[in-house]
């Protein structure tokens, strides 16, 4: 594995040749009748230049004719080759490319950006949320089960690729199906897993930087985020959290990831920017996670744009705000609040609802359990967990 790679800050036409055979292009009308003259000129004949590249000759009428909507980029590189003419002095002429035979015409312009904020984005939710193949198949898709947000990552990439034809969002399982666990548990699904197919290119741009998937999510990855600028970061940082990010009523998880090193330079990057941070081991994973109040609110300012979690954020300083109670308090607020509702609750919702830290709530749920002032039963939705309730909810359930 390298131990460094330099991401291009832009990607010519050029670069595409390892990928020459999968990509078919279009260029300007006058560009490609220019370019078609001077191979045939410098071959001889129409059936010579046929014979000297492997392609007939009556394929290339149709494409300078406009019938044939694209040709393969190998072709046009032969005739690059036999003219003299440099492949990106052409790069800026492309009108469309097509990326595999699934594939749909996408319209880029070369050189392609990579140190565009979009783009580097898009980057992240394929290392948070998506599974790549880089091999015999390239293709890229992204998995999540906010429709919200995996809409956002469609239009996140129709504006960077402007495809001929929407890509699809389908559905991998339904909420209630069961599901196994990465510890080989099963699992009932709480929410729809969702799936969009993004464009192959995006697979090539990867591929020129980075030899395998597990090298883009670790070496890969993490060098994109140390070259960025610092303006890059609220994008990265939003991105990260909507994907791997988890708000606790106590902490924001910013990212859950096996590679040390992508949380290492995450942790670097917001260190630059005055937010504090502390990576937490646990059953092989790292979480990155912040808990002082001052880097919290400083990080909500950063995401101005969707994210489903900023609410929440906003909940956990507000919980972080608030000033130590006494148990007897505690013991009040959550009396009060279970007596008002006829449903069951699990510790983490009853302090989201009663804005306390979930440690303290635990503690107050065991003791006014003991207490025998509130019910407890096992959560069967989630094995480990409990679901407390106030004593008269089972004679209301009763007397109903």
């Amino acid at each position: 594995m390298k131990q460094e790679i330099v991401w291009k800050n832009a990607i010519n036409l050029s670069d595409m040749k390892d990928f020459s055979r999968i990509i078919k292009i279009d260029i300007k009308p006058k560009i490609k009748q220019k370019l078609y003259k001077e191979a045939i000129k410098a071959i001889g004949s129409k059936r010579k230049l046929a014979r000297s590249i492997g392609y007939g000759y009556r394929n290339i009428d149709e494409w300078i004719k406009g019938n044939q909507d694209s040709i393969g980029l190998n072709i046009v590189k032969q005739l690059c080759d036999i003219t003299s003419i440099s492949l990106d002095n052409l790069q800026r002429t492309v009108i469309k490319i097509k990326t595999g035979k699934g594939g749909y015409f996408l319209k880029i312009n070369f050189p392609f950006k990579v140190f565009n904020q979009n783009f580097v984005e898009l980057l992240i939710h394929v290392f948070g949320e998506g599974s790549a193949k880089l091999r015999a198949k390239k293709s890229i898709c992204y998995y999540n089960t906010d429709i919200e947000l995996v809409n956002k990552v469609k239009m996140l990439s129709n504006n960077l690729f402007h495809p001929q034809k929407n890509y699809a969002i389908r559905k991998i399982y339904s909420m209630g199906d069961e599901i196994k666990c990465p510890n080989n548990k099963r699992t009932l699904a709480r929410k729809d897993e969702l799936s969009l197919s993004l464009p192959n290119f995006i697979a090539y741009i990867i591929l020129i930087h980075c030899s395998s998937l597990k090298e883009f999510k670790t070496i890969g990855i993490s060098n994109l985020i140390l070259q960025v600028p610092d303006y890059y970061i609220p994008k990265i940082i939003s991105a990260l959290i909507e994907d791997e990010g988890c708000v606790r009523c106590h902490n924001l998880v910013i990212l859950t990831t096996k590679y040390k090193i992508v949380a290492d330079v995450i942790k670097t990057r917001l260190e630059k920017l005055q937010i504090k941070s502390k990576l937490h081991y646990q059953r092989s994973f790292y979480d990155l996670v912040i808990t002082d109040l001052s880097s919290l609110k400083l990080l909500k300012t950063f995401i101005k744009v969707y994210n489903r979690k900023r609410n929440k954020i906003g909940m956990l300083i507000r919980i972080l705000s608030r000033p130590k109670a006494n148990y007897y308090e505690v013991d009040k607020e959550i009396l009060q609040f279970l007596s008002l509702r006829k449903k069951k609750y699990n510790a983490t919702e009853v302090a989201w609802n009663i804005k306390r830290r979930k440690w303290i709530v635990s503690t107050a749920l065991q003791r006014l359990q003991a207490k025998n002032l509130i019910k407890k039963e096992s959560d069967l939705s989630r094995h480990g967990s409990f679901l407390y309730y106030n004593n008269n909810l089972t004679n209301d359930f009763h007397g109903s």
